[in-house]
């Protein structure tokens, strides 16, 4: 906690801060990233033994 301390005053509040407080943005998924189905069909996965 104190490099986190050190390296705000440093640098300025919030430079730089814990990965659990993300950055106020709500998430989404890129649209070009999903795919074409809709739904997910347990049929659609590989088959392992």
């Amino acid at each position: 906690m104190e490099v986190l301390d050190y390296t705000n005053e440093k640098y300025g509040r919030n430079s730089l801060k814990l990965a659990v407080l993300g950055d106020g943005q709500s998430w989404k998924i890129r649209q070009e990233r999903l795919t074409p189905c809709y739904t997910t069909r347990m049929s659609d996965f590989p088959k392992t033994k």
